[in-house]
């Protein structure tokens, strides 16, 4: 069963992938326990390999500090993370992020349409 709160991660993940792919990037979206080597891990990653950019989608009912280890571990190894957050939430994931070495964004609806925020130093 897909929740309407999943559709619209999907919705958040997919736009991701399309919008690398118009750029003729190399993409993929995977877990981010398989991205980062780290089980248990919660969330997705869009990673664009030929841009080096792992973009993390923060879930519903995912503490943003839960993702930490995973973020650190990519930046580590040279990806450009970006925590893709519902805008709601941008508060919780700067607190829980701060000091971290990714860039955070806001994502909101506007109707049908899928708006994303300018990138902010948690």
């Amino acid at each position: 069963m897909v929740l309407a709160a999943d559709r619209a991660l999907d919705g958040v993940a997919d736009a991701v992938v399309h919008a690398y792919a118009r750029l003729g990037c190399t993409v993929v979206e995977t877990r981010l326990a398989e991205a980062s080597g780290i089980a248990e891990v919660p969330g997705t990653v869009v990673v664009a390999a030929d841009v080096g950019a792992a973009e993390c989608v923060l879930e519903d009912g995912v503490d943003p500090v839960e993702m930490a280890p995973a973020i650190e571990r990519l930046a580590a190894t040279g990806w450009e993370v970006t925590v893709l957050s519902p805008a709601h939430r941008m508060g919780e994931a700067h607190r829980a992020l701060r000091g971290r070495p990714a860039l955070l964004q806001a994502w909101w609806r506007d109707g049908d349409r899928l708006c994303f925020g300018s990138p902010e130093v948690p």
